[in-house]
């Protein structure tokens, strides 16, 4: 028997002809490998079918190797992390917690307008410094211990002027505004009196504190204007008639009234402010859940019990001791 491989045959079947006794038979045989002859290489007819199956195999295989690969680059980053900053992937969760926390605190206006006694005021000034406040609020005579306690800290010091119901005299404001400047405060926190305001004395608060903000210049001046003790309408008017002289910074209260304290009275003068101005709420919580709900409509925070919450809120977030 004679076996010839056809010319030109490109299939994967290889054609062998026999023949025998002058008659022609064709064998086709299945060929699992290429089969070389007189004219080339031939391809089993599986070839297609397993083209079609070794990529498959190989998308399927290449998608499983790149999800390991991206597992293990995850892996890869957090472990060069973690040798980088030789912290732990948990320690480094923490000081981010840490820091926000941190960014929050710069918030505060710890008010220390009530502390009498010196040694107390020392350990709440201790206090601020070592938690990092963005500053302190305290009465003129108080200046001079404030400002040495934290010079060597980024807080600021404020002067509560004429505080805290701001019912004196044309004219007192200014001058105790000015002497306070002159101690080398970096900023004022000056009440509106609720008299005025229920008076409708709005033309002459409009005389007084374009005085007021001219002889403040590059400090700070922060306006109480007891939101929660006035109505809407008086609002608008004394926030309105403040705005035009200049003044930017808003606080919903002293804390030294009944009413004040709380969303409502932030909100009241929020809805009224121009563009560019802040207003601060006044609160004496403890509770974080509490300050966290102020601060989603108020700028800052003037704060009495501040230490109370900052232990409070890091205490919520597991750095305390951190």
């Amino acid at each position: 028997m004679n076996v010839i491989f056809k010319e030109g045959e490109n299939a994967s079947l290889a054609e062998i002809e026999a023949k025998t006794n002058g008659s022609e038979n064709k064998i086709a045989v299945k060929s699992d490998f290429p089969i070389a002859g007189a004219v080339g290489e031939r391809r089993s007819e599986n070839a297609e079918e397993y083209e079609k199956t070794e990529k498959f195999t190989s998308r399927v295989t290449g998608d499983k190797i790149s999800e390991t690969t991206a597992k293990n680059f995850d892996c890869e980053i957090t472990d060069r992390a973690s040798v980088i900053f030789g912290q732990s992937e948990d320690e480094m969760k923490r000081e981010f917690r840490a820091f926000k926390v941190a960014k929050l605190f710069k918030k505060f206006d710890f008010d220390l307008t009530g502390v009498v006694l010196g040694e107390t005021l020392s350990d709440k000034l201790e206090d601020a410094a070592s938690l990092g406040f963005g500053s302190v609020l305290v009465t003129p005579q108080n200046l001079k211990i404030a400002k040495e306690k934290l010079k060597k800290t980024e807080a600021s010091v404020y002067a509560a002027v004429c505080y805290p119901f701001g019912e004196e005299s044309y004219g007192v404001k200014k001058y105790a505004v000015k002497k306070a400047i002159e101690k080398g405060v970096d900023g004022v926190f000056v009440p509106v009196g609720i008299s005025s305001i229920k008076q409708n004395g709005f033309e002459a608060i409009k005389r007084e504190f374009k005085k007021i903000v001219k002889v403040c210049r590059n400090k700070r001046l922060f306006v109480v204007i007891e939101s929660g003790a006035i109505n809407s309408v008086e609002t608008e008017k004394i926030v309105k008639v403040l705005s035009m002289v200049g003044v930017k910074n808003f606080v919903s209260s002293s804390g030294y009234t009944e009413v004040g304290e709380g969303l409502s009275s932030v909100k009241n003068i929020r809805y009224f402010l121009k563009s560019g101005c802040e207003v601060s709420g006044y609160t004496d919580t403890v509770k974080s859940d509490d300050a966290i709900g102020l601060l989603a409509v108020a700028d800052r925070l003037l704060v009495k019990n501040a230490v109370e919450l900052a232990t409070d809120l890091k205490t919520a977030v597991g750095v305390l001791n951190f």
